[in-house]
């Protein structure tokens, strides 16, 4: 969580002056779910959560959620 919003403050710092339409603005989730490694690529139900958290975030922001047991 701390990296995910260090990089989104560092990232609008940046961005401070740059054009409005030049600049780079991300969307981040992070999900404590299950993760899978093959080689170069990542798979699992964590994955896929957060892919799907991630167009929920606000432009510059991060969702984070927590399974639940």
């Amino acid at each position: 969580m701390r990296c995910a919003v260090d990089l989104q403050r560092a990232t609008a710092e940046r961005n401070e002056d740059v054009a409005q339409d030049r600049r780079l603005v991300f969307r981040m989730a992070i999900n404590l779910g299950d993760v899978l490694a093959d080689q170069d690529d990542i798979f699992g139900d964590g994955v896929n959560v957060a892919a799907r958290l991630e167009a929920m975030a606000e432009p510059g922001g991060v969702l984070r959620t927590m399974r639940a047991w």
